[in-house]
């Protein structure tokens, strides 16, 4: 399969997709939970702006990331937890689609494309976590998710506890070409391993090769 990165209608980048593969057995990776959620790409240089995985413009049903203390653009999912911490689907979908006000939304965030207006995204995925965990955005309505380095280990734990699954990434590799087209043998690839209901005893994963722009 061959990706072309194009730009989105609203000016944002595309997110990064996936493909099926299986958990690596070697490389330098790191592993996340995969939350069940909403992608959203969500700038605020400038006014604020938020697009989905299909390009939705989200931006006026999720007003409250206007008041986000930094300016950038980010990557990440939008999530409704329940009380025990849990993303919960079908009341994120009440939210955003039947506009249930008094649902909490909670924006996981992953990545970082932009900052002040000075593009990260050609810097390798290791590279980005770090300014990443520089912004410090852990508030009432965003994270920042832990990272892990035992990736068997957290897919364990999220089928304990019933996670939809885990998204590998490769560290020392930027998961960026602007306007290339992307062979998925040769550039390196994002892992997401489904977990949840499915219950699988074998980690298969989607694979990503994800395209962002300057």
């Amino acid at each position: 399969m061959i990706v072309t990165a194009v730009a989105s209608y609203s000016g944002l980048p595309e997110p990064m997709l996936a493909r099926s593969e299986r958990l690596p057995a070697s490389g330098d990776y790191s592993f996340e939970v995969k939350w069940d959620g909403f992608r959203a790409i969500v700038s605020t240089e400038g006014a604020l702006r938020v697009r989905s995985r299909r390009g939705w413009d989200m931006t006026e049903h999720v007003t409250f990331l206007a008041q986000l203390p930094v300016r950038a653009v980010l990557d990440g999912e939008l999530v409704a937890l329940d009380s025990g911490g849990k993303p919960d689907f079908p009341s994120l979908c009440e939210c955003l689609l039947q506009r249930r006000s008094s649902i909490r939304l909670t924006y996981m965030v992953f990545d970082v494309l932009s900052v002040q207006g000075e593009s990260v995204a050609a810097q390798s995925c290791r590279e980005r976590q770090l300014i990443l965990e520089d912004l410090q955005l852990d508030g009432l309505r965003w994270r920042t998710p832990e990272e892990f380095d035992d990736g068997a280990a957290l897919w364990a734990a999220v089928c304990k506890h019933d996670l939809e699954g885990v998204v590998a990434k490769p560290r020392r590799v930027p998961l960026h070409a602007p306007r290339a087209r992307l062979d998925q043998d040769e550039e390196p690839r994002l892992l997401a391993l489904r977990a949840g209901a499915r219950g699988r005893t074998e980690p298969k994963a989607r694979a990503a090769v994800r395209v962002t722009h300057k």
